[in-house]
Parts: structure tokens; sequence; C-alpha cells
């Protein structure tokens, strides 16, 4: 099945260290940490996060850079936050081979490796350039 947009995540969820003592007014990038830990995603739409009761919008509200994380605007002090990482990306290991038949009904087994598909043409073989996305 193919998904439009970003993909489903897959895996356990993880309740974000509150970070919310750091807020000052003025402060906007602080460290994320899991169980004391830095915490590291790339990327921000895998976070559920809740700043003074409002829903955070991913990329619009805040970025994510390694463990950090920047707000748009300083949290004001005393402001609550939440945050939950949704899941791991899950990723199967992509298409190793396609099937391919000829007129006569002979079928070839193409290989994919990286992003190319090799194409063969009645003189060569070329490698073609896919979008692995």
């Amino acid at each position: 099945m193919s998904y439009k947009g970003i993909s489903p995540q897959l895996g356990s969820y993880i309740k974000l260290d509150n970070i919310s003592h750091l807020f000052n007014g003025t402060t906007k990038t602080f460290g994320l940490k899991s169980g004391g830990k830095p915490f590291y995603t790339t990327n921000p739409y895998t976070l559920f996060l809740v700043l003074g009761g409002v829903i955070q919008e991913p990329i619009v509200s805040f970025t994510i850079d390694q463990d950090q994380i920047t707000f748009a605007s300083a949290p004001p002090a005393g402001s609550q936050y939440y945050c939950l990482k949704l899941g791991d990306v899950f990723h199967s290991g992509g298409l190793k081979s396609i099937p391919i038949f000829t007129r006569d009904g002979t079928r070839n087994i193409i290989p994919i490796t990286a992003t190319t598909v090799p194409v063969v043409t009645r003189t060569q073989t070329v490698g073609v350039l896919i979008n692995p996305a």
C-alpha cells in the first residue's frame, strides 16, 4: 500500500523528559532528553508536543537538530510542556529486484542497487536513476 505524505510511524511510544523548568521567556533552544539521556530524532513529525496546553506543529512551531529543539518563539516561564515520541520509522529494506517478462514469456530478474535500476537496450546496459521515496 502506498501513502501520500509522511509514512506512518511504527514502534514504541516514549515520553520525553520535562524541560519546562528551563523556560525563561527568552531562550528558544533546549536539549531533548529521555530518561536523562540525550534524545535524538531526525524527524520532527514523530513528536507530539504540547506547550502551554496548545499542540505545536512541527517545522512551524519547532524544529529539531540532533538532540536540540528550537521553538519559533521562546516559551514563557512557567509554561506546561509535554512531549511524546510517536514511534520509530519502519523500513522494509526496500525493493531488491523487479521481475521482467519479455515478449516470448522469458522471465528476467532485474536487481536494484542503491537508487538505480539497470536497463538493457539493444546495445548496452544503462543504470537509470530512480526516486527512492
